[in-house]
């Protein structure tokens, strides 16, 4: 399939099946003589899919603008710094598996203390992606790429916004909160423990 628009559903629903590091995803950021819409932000909806997986560049690079060739290297390096974390990865769903008919598809993996986010929107028009993360105990969130976009996201009460316009998609990070583990209290310090809690 070559149509990186249709990319985030598969590809999102075939993490359910497999592990990062036996799918290979294509990554085409093809320069604008090849297709009219190969704007910036086509490059970087490119990255994103394969962010999560083994990423397979392939294009005619020399065509791309430098705009483009360093939003291809951001995320190049992104995908590099976090190989380590997919290893101990799993899958998320924070709307359900994923569906052709969703314009605004969302998916990503989760380790014990970070929470990684692809969020799209495959509409032509801007749109508000909305979803309900509470039940990943989140404690911040952080636009990850590209690092320079402008969007407005949000966190609040476990509840994920971001504005997108468009045609395109973001990635996120968020950390995850540790709970706090109780250990035993002994009989003598009983009294101890009630008064400083």
């Amino acid at each position: 399939c070559n149509d990186c628009y249709a990319y985030p559903t598969m590809i999102g629903n075939l993490a359910f099946l497999l592990s990062p590091e036996q799918m290979g995803v294509w990554c085409m950021p093809v320069p604008t003589y090849l297709y009219p819409d190969s704007t910036d932000e086509r490059v970087i909806l490119n990255v994103i899919n394969s962010l999560y997986f083994t990423m397979h560049l392939a294009s005619k690079m020399e065509g791309l603008t430098n705009t483009q060739k360093e939003l291809l290297a951001e995320g190049i390096a992104y995908y590099k710094s976090i190989a380590r974390d997919k290893t101990k990865a799993v899958p998320v769903y924070p709307k359900g598996l994923l569906s052709f008919d969703d314009e605004t598809p969302v998916f990503g993996l989760k380790t014990d203390d970070k929470l990684f986010l692809s969020v799209y929107n495959l509409s032509p028009q801007g749109r508000m992606v909305e979803c309900d993360l509470s039940k990943y105990n989140l404690s911040n969130c952080e636009l990850t790429y590209p690092k320079k976009a402008n969007n407005a996201y949000s966190l609040e009460g476990g509840v994920f916004r971001c504005e997108l316009q468009g045609k395109t998609a973001r990635g996120f990070e968020f950390r995850i909160r540790k709970e706090k583990k109780s250990k035993p209290i002994k009989v003598e310090e009983v009294n101890t423990y009630i008064e400083s809690n």
